[in-house]
């Protein structure tokens, strides 16, 4: 089993155009998205791997005129996986 450990001590992010309350729902179990981005792409991860990440800074995301926060979800997604890929390989 692969047991890597990825440690992130501030994340960033603004979100422009969303409540509170779609925030939090946005980024609530935001790590089961993460680990179905990083898992395409497992021959980054190395066995027993730690990963410590200071500060990820996502900028601002604003909502889309159809106001659909999956979308949004998903481009938070694919923007943290995006930094972790950078620092791991």
């Amino acid at each position: 089993m692969n047991r890597t450990n990825i440690h992130i001590d501030r994340f960033h992010i603004r979100l422009k155009g969303i409540s509170p309350q779609t925030a939090h729902s946005l980024v609530n179990g935001l790590g089961n998205g993460l680990l179905g981005q990083l898992a395409k792409q497992s021959y980054l991860l190395r066995e027993k791997q730690l990963v410590h990440i200071d500060t990820m800074n996502m900028g601002i995301l604003k909502a889309g005129q159809d106001g659909n926060s999956a979308n949004v979800r998903g481009l938070i997604i694919d923007r943290t996986a995006s930094c972790i890929k950078n620092h791991l390989g």
